[in-house]
């Protein structure tokens, strides 16, 4: 897991977080839904660059889903290929890439372009976002269905990580399928996707001049105790519509005992310091997770 290399030995541990309030999440944060989820998303599949004679001709395959609850017709991307030219990049050509449509809600249509050029952009229409809590979002079931038809695996992913945003359990054996056939560059992604359905949540992270503001949730049936609360810095963003992308590095991170014991459906809300040792720069996105202390790397 290439999240894993290069992390800074955590500065303190086994030091107890303070508890505010109680608390409660409806949905764990995650990096996997940093802002609203769009109603139609555009995922990159694959892309392939062909050495020439003279020139690089690239070849990228994209893939939209329809993350709504109503059919969408008339879609239309726009793949702008270019080339660099004395430091600057230079169009080459665009391709319009269209659909008729209707897009069923949870349904996925692919696409494929070529062109001369090294690089590319994917302009996509923007239909608007699903609600805070998942309103006008396409069923569940059809996420499960395109979880384990969709010939992609990029697609597959973005299935699962639904099944998560939506609270569905079914998102675990979506996430372990694919676990199955395991990819390497897969497993931050599936990782994260699996964190989100555990006992143990997180939400309503704020960030302050001296420290962090978490709720620590137990959505289980059973108290639990001895859990950890964690927060890595990473060197930037997660990227939802690249799932197989290089994820960000971890450059930093400190965890906490939660105190006490969590009951089942409770929650409770905690402020930690930073301190020294953990700083969170520009351009560097906050995980947190919470689990059982010694489960926490």
């Amino acid at each position: 897991d290439s999240e894993q290399e290069d992390i800074a030995p955590p500065s303190t541990v086994g030091e107890a977080a303070t508890i505010e309030r109680r608390c409660a999440c409806e949905r764990a944060d995650s990096l996997l839904w940093p802002k609203p989820i769009p109603r139609l998303t555009t995922l990159l599949l694959e892309r392939r660059a062909v050495r020439l004679r003279s020139y690089t001709r690239t070849e990228v395959q994209v893939a939209v889903v329809n993350n709504s609850d109503a059919p969408i017709s008339e879609i239309t991307l726009l793949v702008q290929f270019s080339e660099e030219h004395g430091g600057k990049l230079t169009p080459t050509k665009d391709r319009p890439l269209y659909f008729a449509g209707p897009l069923q809600p949870g349904q996925a249509v692919k696409w494929a372009a070529e062109a001369r050029g090294t690089e590319f952009t994917i302009a996509s229409p923007d239909l608007g976002e699903l609600g805070p809590n998942g309103q006008g979002a396409a069923p569940a079931d059809a996420f499960v269905t395109l979880s384990s038809q969709a010939n992609h695996r990029p697609v597959r992913l973005h299935a699962a990580r639904m099944l998560g945003y939506l609270g569905d359990a079914r998102a675990r054996d979506a996430a372990l399928a694919l676990k199955d056939a395991f990819r390497s560059q897969e497993a931050p992604f599936l990782r994260r996707v699996l964190a989100t359905l555990g006992d143990t949540r997180t939400c309503e992270v704020e960030v302050g001049p001296v420290g962090v503001g978490v709720c620590v949730f137990n959505a289980g049936g059973e108290a639990h105790s001895g859990l950890g609360l964690q927060l890595s810095a990473l060197s930037g963003s997660l990227n939802v519509d690249q799932p197989l992308a290089e994820p960000p590095e971890r450059l930093s991170e400190r965890k906490w005992q939660v105190p006490g014991e969590l009951g089942a459906q409770a929650g409770v809300y905690l402020r930690v310091p930073l301190g020294s040792g953990f700083t969170l720069g520009a351009g560097q996105s906050l995980e947190v997770l919470a689990d059982k202390y010694e489960l926490l790397e």
